[in-house]
């Protein structure tokens, strides 16, 4: 005898008991027993469900952080200008007014650095 007909055999006798176990059973007992297994059932229906949506909502903020990462932070360390770069883009518009209340201009920004 092989082993694995030894494994089949050693299964067949373990059923075969089981069976009648359970045949055996009170009523009341097995009421109960399928009572629990309910009770098992919902809660892993429920436990399942659960990780589903933790992991949708762990999928949902690594796309979003890889959205940010790979096409917002680059744009905004890209924009970052200097100082004569401002005033050559405020210039760009032949806006006059700018040199014609330039004392205004200053002003303004003392008092908005002594506040």
């Amino acid at each position: 005898m092989t082993n694995k007909d030894n494994q089949s055999n050693i299964s067949q006798h373990a059923k075969q008991a089981f069976d009648q176990q359970v045949e055996s059973l009170n009523s009341d007992t097995a009421q109960r027993l399928r009572e629990a297994r309910n009770i098992a059932l919902s809660q892993t229906e429920k436990s399942v469900w659960l990780s589903k949506k933790w992991l949708t909502g762990a999928g949902a903020g690594l796309a979003i952080a890889s959205v940010l990462a790979f096409m917002i932070v680059p744009q905004l360390t890209a924009s970052k200008l200097s100082p004569l770069e401002d005033l050559d883009m405020l210039s760009a518009d032949v806006d006059m007014d700018l040199y014609t209340q330039l004392d205004f201009y200053q002003w303004l920004d003392e008092s908005l650095d002594e506040s």
